[in-house]
């Protein structure tokens, strides 16, 4: 099975965008912090209605979701956390790269 994102919405996947990059959500163990500002920033839900906590280590989340198309491992960059969603409204993605590089 190719790798698919997880974003609700969205339904990129490993073989229909081979050009695409699939990141892994961060894991909660070593990086629970990163991994919560993930989930809160993807916003999906389950079945309950609470904020979704995948048990799977396999979830993925696709390159059109960052900025710059690349997750970055720097807190005080925008592409630390994917901020671009379906369902939610943003800034241009340039006027949000550019607020991180001034």
């Amino acid at each position: 099975m190719p790798r698919s994102c997880c974003v609700p919405f969205c339904t990129t996947n490993k073989l229909k965008n081979p050009n695409l990059k699939f990141y892994i959500l961060p894991n909660g163990s070593t990086e629970p912090r990163r991994r919560t500002r993930w989930l809160q920033a993807i916003r999906r839900e389950d079945e309950f209605g609470h904020l979704w906590d995948p048990k799977s280590k396999h979830v993925y989340v696709c390159s059109q979701h960052f900025i710059t198309g690349l997750k970055n491992e720097d807190i005080a960059h925008p592409d630390y956390t994917p901020s671009l969603f379906p369902h939610k409204k943003t800034k241009s993605p340039s006027v949000m790269y550019n607020r991180y590089r001034f």
